[in-house]
């Protein structure tokens, strides 16, 4: 008999969920991440599909806080902002909250910061403030936009965002085809 808990429980039901998402949507994904890598090769302009153009730099900035360049690369590097107005373009959804929310950010700065119009504007001790406390909010804007910039960083770069595989170099993932012998520990007794 195994034993079963409710944690365990729940953690198959959230994979087996979170699988479905990402089923259902695997369409989309692959177009979006098959427009940014023509975008980030530049096989096409770098245009924004439905993005204006202020919003999109309010959009880089973000996902510039959300994997910040340091001593490697991070977001803005990996054209994450790309991969993210080509998924916004095909879920609108999506889009509503993230134009909501831009909306909703600019008031933010406004409050904050009198005088300032835009989150760019702001120093960027200001704007991690801001986005700390929207993190902390639980914000369907700051959350999508934060999953969306994960996805155009670790993506395959094949599909895009994830230009000269920067996000895997930086997971330390070997994109290897084709192995050779040994394999590892979990392989020797095969």
């Amino acid at each position: 008999m195994t034993d079963f808990s409710r944690r365990s429980f729940f953690a198959t039901v959230g994979t087996m969920a979170g699988g479905a998402w990402l089923s259902a949507r695997m369409p989309e994904i692959v177009s979006a991440a098959h427009h940014a890598s023509r975008v980030m090769s530049g096989a096409e302009p770098r245009t924004f599909t439905v993005l204006k153009p202020a919003e999109a730099a309010t959009i880089e900035a973000i996902s510039a806080h959300i994997i910040p360049t340091d001593d490697t690369p991070g977001a803005r590097e990996a054209g994450a902002v790309y991969f993210i107005d080509r998924m916004l373009a095909v879920w609108k959804a999506d889009l509503q909250t993230v134009r909501k929310g831009l909306k909703d950010l600019r008031a933010r700065v406004a409050k904050a910061h009198p005088g300032k119009k835009t989150f760019e504007s702001l120093t960027i001790e200001q704007q991690h403030a801001i986005l700390e406390d929207l993190s902390k909010t639980d914000d369907a804007f700051f959350e999508t936009i934060r999953g969306m910039t994960i996805g155009g960083m670790f993506a395959n770069p094949e599909y895009g965002g994830n230009r000269d595989k920067i996000g895997w170099k930086l997971l330390g993932f070997d994109d290897r085809f084709l192995w050779s012998e040994p394999f590892g520990y979990y392989d020797r007794q095969g």
